[in-house]
């Protein structure tokens, strides 16, 4: 991906106003630390992963949320904290959000029980098993994602991400706090 086109896509993913923003309300408050499109080229020629292609040959992402999963910032922003992922790993930083007011990976089930469902490394989704409240489904959920994200991050560190290896290793330790 260009530059310029990562330039435009930014500023209208951080515009409240824009269609996109309208359209995909996750980008609702999402913020842009780079003060220029000279600074977003410059940030962009110095980090793992820019320009290159993935197996399929699309070019690797922008994510702006593994640094929020990993601790490294506490809200949404494109900046420098930001790594470049191929679609495989860009689709793990994604969280199972159960409906409102549930915890991630959890969704009722009968007779007052829940059901734990969660996302492989290759983004097969899975039932994983039944439980007698949400708190232990959503614990189960847990284990399954940090073993999901310590595979991407030996997956990372294997095509030479550095960066996004050690951010899914920090977001695998923090989803088991």
């Amino acid at each position: 991906m260009k530059t310029k086109t990562l330039w435009k896509n930014i500023l209208s993913r951080t515009n409240p106003d824009s269609a996109e923003s309208k359209r995909f309300p996750k980008y609702v408050g999402t913020k842009n630390l780079f003060g220029s499109i000279e600074e977003l080229e410059e940030w962009c020629f110095g980090s793992e992963g820019f320009g290159l292609p993935d197996s399929t040959g699309k070019a690797y992402a922008l994510d702006k949320d593994l640094a929020i999963l990993a601790g490294d910032i506490n809200f949404k922003a494109y900046g420098p904290h930001c790594v470049f992922l191929p679609a495989k790993l860009n689709s793990v930083v994604q969280i199972e959000k159960g409906k409102l007011g549930q915890l991630a990976g959890v969704t009722p089930y009968t007779r007052g029980r829940w059901r734990m469902q969660y996302r492989d490394f290759e983004g097969v989704k899975h039932h994983g098993g039944i439980y007698n409240t949400e708190q232990q489904a959503h614990e189960a959920w847990k284990v399954k994602k940090s073993e999901t994200f310590e595979q991407a991050s030996r997956y990372a560190l294997g095509i030479g991400l550095i960066k996004a290896a050690r951010m899914f290793k920090q977001a695998s330790d923090k989803i088991k706090e």
